[in-house]
């Protein structure tokens, strides 16, 4: 396990935060739900904002040394991707979830990449909020922000996830 220097530079360390981002969400995807995802675009947005019938947001706040970090990330997917997943991780039938469990599952499922990407040293002392969820049609979720916010698309056989994250 690669341990990180803390702190970094604002670049390279909102660097290292997407690489283990990205390589924590496929790693998450892989073992837990075992379905193999592979990043299909990675592009900035102008602000964070995530829409879609399903949607996960984690909140990280910290500092060390004197430097305050403070970003969000999120997943948004379709229901029919959602549930697959969460149905794989829970080893139930998609069509046996319930509205609650598809919640719970998507913010567990926020909850395992985020915690993959802190595991690998990429925030420093940074704390991560308990996940939250949404569901329904026309959601959007804005946290306003100035930091950049990155989108990165992950392909699977049931769809397209979408992680986001403003560090």
């Amino acid at each position: 396990m690669t341990q990180s220097k803390w702190p970094l530079n604002g670049d390279l360390y909102r660097q290292k935060v997407l690489d283990d981002l990205k390589n924590s969400t496929i790693e998450v995807l892989a073992t837990m739900a075992m379905v193999e995802a592979s990043l299909i675009d990675s592009r900035e947005k102008a602000v964070f904002s995530l829409s879609g019938p399903v949607g996960g947001l984690i909140h990280l706040t910290g500092s060390g040394e004197g430097v305050f970090q403070e970003g969000m990330f999120g997943i948004a997917g379709e229901v029919g991707l959602i549930s697959d997943l969460v149905a794989r991780i829970v080893g139930l039938d998609a069509g046996e979830l319930t509205k609650e469990d598809l919640l719970d599952g998507v913010a567990e499922l926020a909850n395992m990449i985020c915690g993959g990407m802190k595991s690998k040293g990429g925030i420093g002392p940074g704390r991560l909020s308990p996940p939250m969820a949404a569901l329904g049609d026309g959601m959007l979720l804005l946290w306003k922000t100035s930091k950049p916010t990155r989108l990165m698309r992950f392909q699977m056989a049931a769809g397209v996830l979408e992680v986001h994250a403003s560090v």
